[in-house]
C-alpha cells in the first residue's frame, strides 16, 4: 500500500540504506509517522525488554497496515509479559483486520474476559458490528414482526401470529398494553400509522393470487377499507409525511402469465384526498420497500435492476432515480431517520441478515448487528434515538430495540461474540 511503502522508504532513508529520490513526495503526517517509527526502533534496540515500547511500535505498524511486522512485535511483548492486555488486544486487532476473523474474535473475547478492559469495548464493538445495547420489546408466544411507530412516539403497531393467524396488534413502545386490532381469517401484515395517528394502513392476503392494501381505524381496527382494489399483488404501504398519499408496491402492470413471485413490481401513489392512483417508478427491476423522506419530496426504495437489491432515491414528479447505496449484497426495508441524514436497512451477507446505518453526509456505513440470527425490518423512533427491528435471535421472530446513544456493555458484547463463534463452529462441522 502506498502509505506503508512510503513510510518504509523513509525509515530506510533515516538509516542511510537507500539514497533519496527527488520525486518522492510525502505528507507531514507521513513524515511524522516515519520519524516516530525510527525513534521507537532506536529506543527498542537499547531496551529490548521494554514491552510498552514494543506495543507502541506494533500499534504504529498496525496503523500502517504492516500486519506481519505488527504481529511480530505484539507476540514479542506477550512472550515477555503474557498477561499484557494491550498486547493481547493489539494481536487480536491484527488478526481481525488482516482477515483472520475467527482468530481475531477469539482474541477479542480473551481481552473482554478481564473486568478491567472496558476501555476496549467500544473499539471491539465497532469492529465486529455490535456498537449499541439491544433490548427485547416483545416476548409473547408466536412471532411478532415489522414494528412501526406512531408519529407522536406513544404507540407501536406490528404483526403477530400469536393467535394462530397473522393479525395486527397495537401496544405502547416498550411492548406493554398490547391490543389486537384485526380479526380476519386472512393474513394481515405490514402495518403503519398515518401521521395524525388516526389510521393504520396494512396488507391483507385476500387470495392465493395476491394481497390488498387496507385502511382501518387506528384505535379500534373497525371497518377496514380496501384502497388498492386490484386482482394483482399489492403490498408494503407507507404514508407520506403530510398524510395525503399512500405509497405501496404492486405487480399490476406486469401482465406476464407467470408465478406471482416472478412478476416485476413497481411503486404506486394513492391519493387519500381524491382516491386517484399514479405509477411512481418506471423501467426494469423489482422496486419495493418505499419510504418517504421527512419533507415528503422523495421516496427511498430498493430495486434489483443491477442484479442485487440496491437503495435508490427518487423525487416526486421525476422518473430518474439516484443510486444511494450500491454494492454486490442485496439490501431491504430502507428507513430514513427523522432528520433525513441517515438510512437504516438490512443487508444479506454470507446467507445472513444484519442491520446497517448509512450516514448521508459522510457517506459512511456503520454495521449495527452481527448476530448469527436474521435481523431485518428496522424502523426509527420519531426522535431518531432508537431503532426497532425484527430478529429471530431468541428462536422465534420478536421485536427488539437498540438505543443509538447507549453503547453495548462488555458482558453483552461477549455474549454476541460467543454466539458468532458458536455459529461459525457449527457451519464448519
Amino acid at each position: 500500500m502506498k502509505t506503508k511503502v512510503i513510510c518504509s522508504l523513509l525509515f530506510l532513508l533515516s538509516f542511510g540504506h537507500v539514497s533519496a529520490r527527488p520525486d518522492v513526495r510525502v505528507s507531514k503526517e507521513q513524515k511524522k509517522a516515519a520519524a516516530e517509527l525510527a525513534t521507537l526502533q532506536k529506543k527498542l534496540r537499547k531496551t529490548p525488554s521494554d514491552t510498552q515500547l514494543r506495543v507502541r511500535l506494533a500499534t504504529l505498524l498496525l496503523s500502517q497496515e504492516n500486519y506481519d511486522a505488527a504481529l511480530a512485535q505484539f507476540d514479542s511483548a506477550l512472550a515477555l509479559q503474557p498477561n499484557l492486555t494491550a498486547a493481547k488486544f493489539g494481536r487480536a486487532e491484527v488478526k481481525f483486520l488482516a482477515g483472520h476473523w475467527e482468530e481475531g474474535a477469539r482474541g477479542y473475547l480473551d481481552v473482554l474476559d478481564a473486568a478491567e478492559t472496558d476501555q476496549y469495548v467500544a473499539t471491539i464493538a465497532e469492529r465486529v458490528g455490535a456498537p449499541y445495547a439491544i433490548r427485547s420489546i416483545t416476548t409473547t408466544p408466536g412471532e411478532n414482526m415489522k414494528a412501526r411507530f406512531s408519529a407522536d412516539g406513544r404507540s407501536l403497531v406490528f404483526q403477530s401470529n400469536r393467535d394462530g393467524n397473522l393479525e395486527i396488534y397495537r401496544s405502547l413502545p416498550h411492548g406493554s398494553q398490547e391490543r389486537r386490532l384485526t380479526y380476519d381469517s386472512a393474513a394481515d401484515e405490514s402495518p403503519c400509522f398515518s401521521p395524525d395517528g388516526m389510521w393504520i394502513a396494512f396488507v391483507r392476503a385476500t387470495s392465493a393470487a395476491g394481497r390488498e392494501v387496507y385502511l382501518m381505524d387506528a384505535l379500534t381496527g373497525d371497518d377496514p377499507v380496501c384502497v388498492s382494489r386490484h386482482r394483482a399483488d399489492d403490498w408494503h404501504p407507507t404514508f407520506s409525511p403530510k398524510g395525503d398519499q399512500l405509497a405501496f408496491v404492486s405487480d399490476r402492470d406486469d401482465l406476464k402469465t407467470t408465478e406471482i413471485t416472478e412478476r416485476q413490481s413497481d411503486i404506486f401513489l394513492f391519493s387519500l384526498t381524491d382516491s386517484s392512483l399514479a405509477r411512481f417508478t418506471q423501467g426494469f427491476g423489482d422496486k419495493s420497500a418505499p419510504s418517504f423522506t421527512p419533507e415528503g419530496a422523495a421516496l427511498v426504495y430498493v430495486n434489483n435492476v443491477n442484479g442485487a437489491f440496491d437503495i435508490f432515491e427518487q423525487r416526486l414528479g421525476t422518473t430518474q432515480p439516484i443510486s444511494l447505496i450500491a454494492k454486490t449484497e442485496s439490501k431491504g426495508a430502507p428507513q430514513i431517520s427523522p432528520n433525513g441524514k441517515q438510512i437504516v436497512y438490512f443487508e444479506k451477507r454470507d446467507n445472513n441478515l444484519d442491520l446497517y446505518l448509512y450516514d448521508r453526509d459522510q457517506r459512511r456505513t456503520q454495521r449495527l448487528t452481527c448476530d448469527p440470527s436474521l435481523d431485518s425490518f428496522p424502523a426509527f423512533s420519531p426522535d431518531g434515538n432508537e431503532i426497532y427491528f425484527t430478529s429471530n435471535r431468541s428462536g422465534k421472530y420478536q421485536i427488539y430495540a437498540m438505543h443509538l446513544q447507549t453503547p453495548i456493555l462488555r458482558t453483552e458484547l461477549m455474549t454476541a461474540l460467543q454466539r458468532l463463534l458458536a455459529q461459525q463452529k457449527l457451519s464448519l462441522q
